[in-house]
């Protein structure tokens, strides 16, 4: 980043709970040997409910130094009190540069679906449902098993929509696409 940090993202178990995200800042600290640089936690963002979270994908933020964190969510209180829809949900959160989650937005309809991926500009996620027909937060009916799933702008209203064939597909890349065909 231009300020000289990243933000590193996964899960974590903590004693007597289901998994939950987990976000953690880091910063370029001074270097003290010639030629070794080292880092240091600037800010770590927990969140969750008494369901599993998972983090799997990372993009940027319309806001310098913040971030938005994609993965899913099996909890219906927490961090997601009144935004889940069924068995488990993809999600994704806009981290702002000071480590708090500014929104909060999940995809999903009665059984799987999950985020793996973020753009770089934050604003696209793709990842995979198994909710099957038209239900819960999704624009278009499953076509197999295991669907694509694509949701966005995730700024203001998002649509989410499912791609697929007959058997198992999985969306685990998005990128941003910006000006003329080549």
């Amino acid at each position: 980043s231009q300020d000289g940090g990243i933000w590193l993202g996964g899960w974590v178990r903590a004693a007597g709970r289901e998994d939950d995200a987990l976000l953690v800042r880091l910063r370029n600290g001074a270097e003290d040997r010639v030629g070794e640089d080292h880092v240091a936690e600037d800010r770590v963002h927990v969140w969750g409910g008494s369901g599993t979270e998972r983090l799997a994908g990372l993009g940027g933020s319309a806001k310098p130094g913040g971030v938005t964190a994609a993965g899913w969510t099996g909890s219906r209180d927490g961090a997601f009190e009144g935004l889940q829809n069924g068995h488990r949900d993809a999600f994704a959160s806009r981290i702002g540069a000071d480590g708090q989650r500014v929104w909060t937005r999940t995809w999903g309809g009665s059984d799987e679906d999950a985020a793996t991926a973020v753009s770089a500009s934050g604003r696209w996620l793709a990842g995979w449902s198994v909710s099957g027909g038209r239900g819960g937060t999704f624009e278009s009916v499953g076509h197999g098993w295991k669907d694509i799933l694509l949701a966005g702008p995730l700024e203001g209203v998002a649509m989410a929509r499912r791609y697929g064939g007959p058997t198992n597909d999985e969306g685990t890349a998005v990128a941003d696409w910006v000006g003329a065909e080549e």
